[in-house]
């Protein structure tokens, strides 16, 4: 159905190719051909990045730092 709805909006566009545009005119859609140019994966890899960068940073966090040892003071002799 997909392909009938195209070929009708093509053939609907060829004959008002030179005409003035109306209401019905067909509308150029700016925003889908931009989207269209950009990789798919490309928003899945920068939330991958930013998800392992977060794991990281919370994993560093949490990290114990062992801490110095106590220092234990001797009496001086007499």
């Amino acid at each position: 159905m997909s392909y009938i709805l195209e070929a009708l909006k093509k053939a609907q566009a060829e004959r008002q190719l030179g005409a003035t545009p109306d209401v019905h005119a067909p509308v150029i859609d700016a925003y889908a051909a931009r989207n269209a140019a950009r990789p798919a994966w490309l928003p899945a890899a920068v939330g991958g990045a930013v998800a392992v960068a977060a794991i990281g940073v919370a994993l560093w966090w949490r990290h114990d730092v062992p801490a110095a040892p106590a220092v234990q003071r001797v009496a001086a002799g007499p």
